[in-house]
């Protein structure tokens, strides 16, 4: 004889209870026992900031959190880099630009240090930022001005002094020959062919904005504010790569061993980015209601 299952109204309520199982992938945390990982994750504080990272590196901050080339000076009010033996005072970090905005420090209180040198940058780290214009500053030019009455009105407004003593000081001029169109070429080349008599000139990049004003607003104030506000540089370190580790959680790195971009991650050194985390799989019984 057959066996037959009888279902009765008990059982067929109990059968639409469904029992759902679930699987659920939960990410195990992944403790940060790598030391290099926790000593680049700890906040950065250097100078008057504590909102500095990548590329980055100097005073409580091991050198191979950051890059070579980008050591920081965090002994002052502000902090200093070295770019080929000039220093500069690093006035803003823009992380998402990558772009710094510095003034050099030898300009900062005053327009005539001791070495006149150019503005010089290692390109394989750092390129001006959009906007960048130039201002000349010449030094010792001739106390007699060729062409006299017609260039002494033009150049008196754009005259410093270093000595504060007026009577003894040498005459030195300041302007940029990018903005120049509000004179017509004959005084240009006039202004030029002075100029170049000058004993010195120093080539000092600003922000173009600021370049422009100072030209039609020519005054000594004005010109010390120019120089402290500085110019804007981007710089580069694996840019691309520390992208791909900075999405990954991870914190970009430099092995001065290997010469290698590193990612530094809570449990070692990868190329280029973590692994995703490992995870457990949770089997969740959920019933559902009946109809």
């Amino acid at each position: 004889m057959g066996l037959h299952l009888h279902l009765g109204p008990s059982m067929i309520g109990l059968f639409f209870f469904v029992i759902n199982i679930i699987f659920v992938h939960v990410p195990t945390p992944v403790s940060a026992n790598y030391e290099e990982y926790k000593n680049c994750s700890a906040p950065f504080r250097c100078a008057n900031r504590d909102d500095i990272g990548y590329p980055f590196w100097g005073g409580n901050r091991p050198e191979y959190c950051g890059y070579p080339g980008f050591e920081l000076n965090c002994e002052e009010d502000v902090p200093e880099i070295n770019i080929l033996n000039i220093t500069y005072k690093v006035l803003k970090f823009d992380q998402a630009t990558r772009i710094i905005t510095v003034a050099r420090e030898d300009y900062w209180d005053q327009y005539c240090p001791s070495n006149l040198v150019d503005t010089t940058l290692n390109f394989s780290l750092f390129n001006y930022a959009p906007a960048t214009g130039n201002l000349t500053l010449y030094y010792s030019c001739p106390a007699n001005l060729m062409n006299d009455m017609l260039l002494k009105p033009l150049l008196d407004p754009y005259e410093f002094r270093c000595n504060s003593d007026e009577s003894n000081a040498a005459d030195n001029y300041y302007y940029s020959w990018e903005f120049s169109s509000i004179f017509n070429n004959s005084l240009i080349e006039a202004m030029k062919a002075y100029l170049g008599r000058c004993e010195k000139s120093v080539l000092l990049p600003l922000q173009q904005p600021t370049v422009e004003y100072l030209l039609k607003n020519p005054a000594s104030a004005n010109l010390a504010r120019a120089l402290r506000e500085g110019f804007g540089l981007q710089w580069f370190a694996n840019n691309s790569r520390c992208d791909m580790c900075e999405q990954s959680k991870g914190e970009c790195a430099y092995s001065a061993r290997t010469g290698q971009f590193n990612c530094y991650c809570p449990d070692k050194a990868y190329a280029d980015s973590c692994p995703p985390q490992e995870g457990t799989s949770l089997f969740l019984i959920v019933p559902l209601a009946s109809q």
